[in-house]
């Protein structure tokens, strides 16, 4: 992971902010949706649509995707190895990326993982080849990526870059009468937020 690259692109907090701002904020009107309807239990339809359409859910069957939102709804406690181990009884696939979301929704402390992400951080590859083998990789994937989002929150200069993202992002919802929610916005989803723009601004042509 180098911290100073991502350090000098989150210094260019304008254009992330724009492109989490664009398209009438589309990603934050459905993640605050989400995570509203969990807190308030509107554990409905809607919401697992919501859920499905704004993660990409691809690839899981009807059980699969039954069992992942009992998971959801669940006020037992149950962490990664436990929901991946249920999820993939039925054949040879594990929902790494979709499972650390559900753990994200639960606890907005976690972080996410996803390929973008992944890749700005230098994560280490998913490898395995059975269930379990892929289980113990995950995990260790996953406790990469919780030491780097510790690593880089706890850098004064990341601090700084979080805090322009926010302000700025403020005051584009002010002025385009977008209800911001900074209860919901986590230090961890603000980052991972940032790091998968960072990645798009990357592939996009101007970084």
């Amino acid at each position: 992971m180098e911290t100073q690259n991502i350090i000098h692109k989150l210094q260019k907090y304008k254009q992330v902010a724009d492109m989490l701002s664009a398209k009438k904020w589309v990603h934050f009107k459905w993640y605050f949706f989400i995570k509203e309807s969990y807190l308030k239990k509107n554990f409905d339809e809607t919401l697992k649509k919501r859920f499905c359409w704004f993660y990409a859910f691809r690839g899981m069957s009807a059980s699969e995707k039954d069992m992942f939102f009992r998971y959801l709804f669940s006020e037992k406690d149950a962490n990664l190895r436990t929901i991946l181990q249920t999820i993939s009884q039925q054949r040879n696939k594990v929902f790494f990326s979709f499972v650390t979301k559900l753990l994200h929704t639960r606890d907005n402390a976690l972080p996410i993982y996803d390929n973008l992400v992944a890749q700005i951080l230098e994560l280490p590859r998913p490898t395995g080849t059975t269930v379990g083998e892929k289980i113990q990789n995950r995990e260790r994937i996953y406790e990469t990526l919780r030491v780097h989002f510790q690593e880089l929150l706890s850098n004064q200069r990341i601090q700084l870059c979080l805090e322009n993202i926010i302000e700025e992002l403020l005051k584009r919802a002010r002025q385009e009468n977008f209800q911001w929610r900074d209860e919901l916005v986590t230090n961890e989803k603000l980052l991972d937020s940032a790091l998968w723009i960072l990645h798009k601004i990357k592939h996009s042509g101007t970084a």
